[in-house]
């Protein structure tokens, strides 16, 4: 192979038809090829690999190519070198792929979605708004990914542990004065992980039709509104959504939701929202 195969449009069109009929041997040679260029290539060269790798992954019907491409597109995006929009496209890319191969086994996509999840649990916050992300848009297509996060592997647990910690270290940091502005590692914004985790949580319990048990919602409540490190981006948020997915409680939770802790609120918390 040369690289201007890879960069050429024609010889880009061609290398496509001509992929699919590569043997294992021929195929890694071209995913090791990419990867060499990949390291010292320019930003419009990534834009083209990466394009070349998407559709690659949308031909091939191999499904050790199709994994070799899924595996690949990951590395790359788990790269701390890689801006957040080469890294939110690498992601895209890896979950369209993952998402319309109906051929490939499911392990694999729990596989994806366990590794998203392990940077959540580890708290690894460079890598915790793209995971959030990634799980967002791969639930989407399937529903039964999200009893999989949910009920095999307490997402949700986790989900409102991040919070918690998030908040503590942003608290920390700023000595309290937490703004729109206040970053969680060098890419994101405290305020955009917690409406990405917020959405998530709100969307999977719609989704798939499931209530949020009273005492992650009772934990939910005590992070966002009464916590003393609680700021008025926690407030506005977790109100939010509290009014938008109240109803994601069965009637009971609701009812002692209110009793225990709503009805109890410093009237004060509103007016300064």
């Amino acid at each position: 192979y040369n690289q201007s195969i890879l960069l050429n449009d024609h010889s880009f069109t061609l290398l496509l038809s001509a992929c699919e009929e590569f043997n294992s041997e021929q195929f890694e040679c071209l995913i090791d090829l990419i990867s060499e260029l990949w390291k010292s290539a320019t930003n419009a060269t990534q834009d083209k690999l990466v394009d070349l790798l998407n559709k690659i992954g949308h031909t091939v019907r191999n499904m050790q190519h199709s994994e070799r491409i899924l595996e690949i597109l990951w590395t790359m995006a788990y790269d701390e070198n890689s801006p957040c929009s080469m890294i939110d496209r690498l992601l895209s890319c890896q979950r369209d792929i993952s998402s319309g191969s109906h051929y490939l086994n499911r392990k694999l996509k729990h596989d994806y979605c366990l590794k998203s999840m392990d940077c959540i649990k580890n708290y690894n916050l460079q890598w915790i708004v793209p995971s959030y992300r990634y799980i967002m848009k791969l639930v989407e297509f399937d529903r039964e990914i999200i009893h999989f996060l949910i009920d095999k592997n307490d997402l949700i647990l986790y989900l409102i542990q991040t919070i918690g910690r998030c908040q503590h270290d942003v608290w920390i940091q700023t000595n309290g004065n937490v703004s729109s502005d206040t970053l969680i590692d060098k890419r994101h914004t405290y305020k955009e992980c917690l409406k990405i985790e917020l959405d998530l949580l709100a969307y999977m319990l719609k989704k798939a039709r499931m209530y949020i048990v009273l005492r992650r919602a009772e934990e939910l409540w005590l992070t966002l509104i009464t916590n003393h490190e609680a700021c008025l981006i926690d407030n506005e948020l977790g109100f939010d959504w509290f009014i938008t997915s109240f109803n994601e409680m069965n009637r009971q939770s609701r009812v002692e939701l209110y009793e225990k802790h709503i009805s109890k609120l410093d009237l004060s918390k509103l007016t300064e929202i």
